[in-house]
């Protein structure tokens, strides 16, 4: 049987090919592999991963809401007539 972290350096090896190499894959660790599917819109690569490896469902909500959390969510611009504060 294949050692897993070889097992997850080809996994990361084909990601980086099915996005022609503008999302850097290979070397992460399986949290960050599994996070980086995630914010890249490759949700079933990343439940592919958890599956393969085994990563509880428990372990994968948790770091979830780490990243969640720490992660810097764009500000959403002003959606109407004029600014926030410009009188009408």
């Amino acid at each position: 049987m294949m050692d897993e972290s070889a097992r997850l350096l080809l996994f990361q090896q084909q990601l980086q090919n099915e996005v022609d190499g503008k999302v850097k894959f290979f070397g992460l660790s399986l949290n960050e592999t599994i996070r980086v599917c995630l914010l890249n819109d490759l949700s079933k690569r990343a439940d592919k991963i958890k599956s393969d490896f085994k990563v509880s469902e428990k372990r994968s909500v948790n770091q979830c809401d780490i990243q969640g959390v720490s992660h810097p969510w764009p500000t959403t611009p002003y959606i109407g007539s004029g600014t926030p504060n410009s009188t009408h």
